[in-house]
């Protein structure tokens, strides 16, 4: 948490202009120091318990606890390694975030009470509520109040919550002109401290879930985080900084392109936090509305800055066209089939001869409060309509992407460079599915990647079922072949190995777009351990390159 902006110009002009400096601490021995963090603690003299020294390119700071004298010291050893640990954590994640950043000397005091009682913005903050404060600036130091907790923390906790902190002294010397409000200012010193600490307890998100269909971004705080992470996950660290440097208000800040980006991310839970690991959102799909023949389907209002979501569902057996009315210049509208997968533009076309299809539509604004309404007719499909499986498919970038890049367990994923899969699927009822040079990327760090290209695939025999396109593997070799490149500081390892490629065995739906295979929800596999975690979507899209016409082949 941060406290109200206090800063005295002509000091911090000179702090910034100067290396730290030690004799910037020296009223600790004055009798009154320890009241101008809380009033509530008596005059005394304080003792400093541990001090560490933060390095960044460019610049160094000293950062120190204290205690009030009269305080039982407790492990100082112990808040000595974790303040050294939070020191370097934090310098390191000051370079990733670029240049131009500054850390004024600080001061944490440690103390024997919980936060205050206060009243923010007309709201009441509860006794107890924070677990530290930073104060401003004063002088040469940023002071920062690290108040008792009701529960006990860890080694960790501690790290990440003066991370936290201490980003909000980096605010405090760094973006001047940055306004005072939650989701500028609590959410990216949330975002750092996960940049500083990783693996860190992830919270908020939750409260981002219940709170974007309703609530404006610029109207949260601390759960406005998830928007830093997905902004420094799609763009790198230095970005966060240079949108906190710019911002003013949500209008200027936040376009309509940006906050679909956000939206259409957040919505694929595709967002990654700096160590890696997915951010783990569950976003509300909203209500379901049945669509059974031709009607005008009007646009939800839609609050500036948050996220509309709604599903439809077709009735099967059908021809759906879909028109798009005007709709104003800052909505933004996607599409995607079923619950899972890859957003787009709106379908022309939804054909339902297999069962019933559902898309998701999301959509966004920030003036208007409205998105596009739409049009739809429809009729009964024939039999020729239905007719979509046979033919040379090739799968489009963004579903291959969507494959390599994807964590079913929630690590660090791979980076897809190029290549692409074809799906065959012969009048005679032969077919393949084949890996033409996939390649990609894994690191675990700067040191250590993998590069891979895949090759190869599998020969199978298909037939429709019940509107399931399942296929039976022919021959012995329906292996992949990876060609790895290890990079390691001992140089690079070259290999050739085998694996398992893709099985098929999904829901189709053949539009206008092409070929739509979707995967069961839930999909997990059988040999995993109950209570693994896994999220894999095997969805796969794609466009006709060749084979028989749309209407030569009936399911």
């Amino acid at each position: 948490m941060r406290g109200i902006w206090m800063i005295v110009l002509g000091v911090l002009a000179s702090l910034i202009a100067q290396p730290a400096r030690a004799e910037g601490f020296a009223r600790c021995e004055q009798a009154d120091y320890l009241a101008s963090f809380d009033a509530r603690l008596h005059p005394e003299p304080c003792e400093v318990v541990a001090s560490a020294t933060v390095h960044w390119h460019g610049g160094s700071a000293i950062v120190r606890v204290i205690r009030p004298r009269s305080l039982p010291a407790g492990d100082s050893a112990a808040i000595g390694r974790f303040l050294q640990e939070t020191a370097v954590d934090v310098g390191q994640a000051m370079d990733a975030m670029g240049g131009g950043l500054t850390l004024p000397e600080t001061t944490i005091l440690m103390s024997s009470f919980v936060s205050p009682r206060e009243v923010q913005e007309g709201r009441v903050i509860q006794k107890g509520t924070w677990k530290a404060e930073a104060l401003g600036i004063f002088g040469q130091e940023c002071p920062v109040n690290y108040y008792k907790s009701h529960y006990a923390g860890t080694g960790g906790d501690f790290v990440f919550t003066l991370a936290h902190e201490l980003f909000h002294c980096i605010q405090f010397a760094s973006f001047r002109a940055m306004p005072d409000q939650g989701w500028l200012v609590e959410g990216s010193a949330e975002y750092f401290a996960h940049l500083a600490k990783h693996q860190a307890t992830i919270q908020f998100a939750d409260q981002f879930n219940q709170a974007i269909p309703s609530t404006a971004l610029d109207a949260m705080d601390y759960p406005a985080f998830v928007f830093y992470a997905w902004l420094g996950n799609a763009n790198g660290p230095p970005k966060v900084k240079e949108f906190l440097a710019a911002a003013r208000s949500i209008d200027g800040a936040v376009s309509s392109d940006m906050l679909m980006q956000f939206a259409k991310a957040y919505y694929e839970t595709s967002i990654r936090l700096p160590d890696g690991r997915s951010l783990p959102v569950s976003p509300p799909p909203g209500p379901t509305v049945a669509v059974h023949g031709a009607m005008r389907f009007a646009s939800p209002a839609v609050r500036p800055y948050t996220f509309s979501s709604q599903m439809l569902a077709f009735d099967r057996g059908k021809r759906f066209e879909l028109s798009e009315e005007p709709a104003p210049a800052d909505s933004r509208t996607l599409w995607r089939q079923g619950g899972s997968g890859l957003f787009g533009p709106t379908p022309t076309t939804v054909r339902t001869c297999s069962g019933e299809v559902r898309y998701q539509v999301i959509r966004t604004a920030t003036r208007s409060g409205r998105a596009a309404s739409y049009g739809i007719s429809a009729a009964s499909s024939s039999s020729t309509e239905c007719a979509c499986p046979a033919g040379v498919w090739q799968e489009t970038p963004a579903s291959t992407r969507n494959s390599v890049e994807q964590s079913a367990t929630g690590g660090g994923g791979a980076h897809y460079i190029s290549g692409t899969r074809i799906l065959t699927l012969n009048p005679d009822h032969t077919g393949s599915f084949t890996y033409n040079a996939v390649e990609k990327e894994s690191r675990t760090s700067a040191e250590f990647w993998l590069h891979q290209v895949v090759t190869g695939g599998t020969h199978f025999t298909w037939k429709v079922v019940n509107g399931i396109l399942l296929t039976r593997y022919t021959g012995s070799n329906n292996l992949v072949t990876l060609n790895n490149e290890l990079h390691s500081p001992r140089g690079v390892v070259r290999e050739t190995r085998q694996s398992g490629a893709q099985s098929i065995g999904h829901n189709f739906n053949c539009d206008d777009g092409g070929l739509h295979l979707i995967g069961p929800q839930g999909y997990r596999p059988s040999f995993l351990p109950a209570g693994t975690a896994f999220n894999y979507n095997v969805d796969m899209h794609f466009v006709r390159i060749g084979g028989v016409p749309e209407a030569a082949e009936a399911p």
